[in-house]
């Protein structure tokens, strides 16, 4: 039992840290990235830039927490089927396709 519980520890600690480190690697190379695009795009071109990127961080922010509502599921409920996954697929991207559809559309009209 002692052993269980420090092998659970240790895996603990280990994703504890992987997870950090991805966040700080991330992090950085995002930050890197706006800094060169702000150097070189017109302020008008950076401001469309950073819209999308805070349409795609709430996107991404909605994808996690829907990820960790279905961790909570009971578990016969969380066996993933192509009768189940395939129907999903086709939603996110048509909600996708929509979303990119509209920005497209109001950029030009913002312009």
């Amino acid at each position: 039992m002692a052993d269980e519980s420090q092998d659970l520890k240790r895996k603990a600690i280990h994703s504890t840290a992987w997870y950090g480190l991805n966040r700080f690697v991330t992090q950085f190379v995002s930050w890197a990235i706006t800094l060169v695009l702000a150097r070189i795009l017109v302020p008008s071109d950076y401001g469309l830039f950073a819209m999308a990127v805070a349409v795609i961080q709430a996107n991404i922010t909605a994808r996690d927490a829907q990820a960790g509502h279905q961790s909570s599921r009971p578990a016969d409920q969380k066996r993933a089927t192509p009768a189940k996954t395939i129907p999903m697929l086709s939603r996110k991207i048509k909600r996708r396709m929509s979303l990119g559809f509209i920005f497209l559309i109001l950029s030009n009209w913002i312009e």
